[in-house]
């Protein structure tokens, strides 16, 4: 059962990272179809980004160490995020989600890059969150502790 739990929890990882990734990736692409003069959106490209979340959110996990998660972001995460960046971009351009626009491409980099800041800021944000309430419920079971030794 160990191990069923451990594949689990990685899954759980990898399902919220593609799908945090994926909203990012669909918001910039609606917004590049919607500023193009377009109200539709290609599925196969959808299908692509989903795929793309998929691979990179097991090769970050599995490995890359998870580093999107990592307490300290130092230059070694930062060339992580640099290269599964660079790897979106690319899928981006042979799968020409943005029409093979290199203007357009260069921004998707870019945003990326913001992307990945802001799921680092996520994933911080959230670790402070879960500690904070840990050390709630230790100091609750302290406190019960006590109270039931006293009596």
């Amino acid at each position: 059962m160990n191990i069923w739990k451990k594949f689990l929890s990685a899954e759980i990882e990898i399902e919220l990272k593609a799908s945090l990734y994926f909203y990012t990736m669909l918001f910039f692409y609606f917004g590049y179809r919607f500023l193009s003069g377009s109200l539709s959106a290609d599925i196969i490209i959808i299908i692509e980004m989903i795929a793309s979340t998929y691979i990179m959110g097991f090769v970050q996990f599995f490995l890359l160490g998870n580093f999107d998660e990592e307490e300290n972001f130092s230059w070694k995460e930062s060339l992580k995020v640099f290269g599964c960046s660079l790897g979106y971009t690319l899928v981006s351009y042979l799968g020409g989600w943005f029409d093979r626009n290199l203007a357009v491409t260069a921004i998707y980099f870019v945003f990326m890059l913001v992307c990945y800041g802001c799921v680092y800021w996520f994933f911080s944000v959230r670790r402070s969150l879960r500690t904070k309430q840990m050390n709630i419920e230790l100091e609750n079971f302290k406190r019960k502790k006590i109270e039931k030794e006293n009596g």
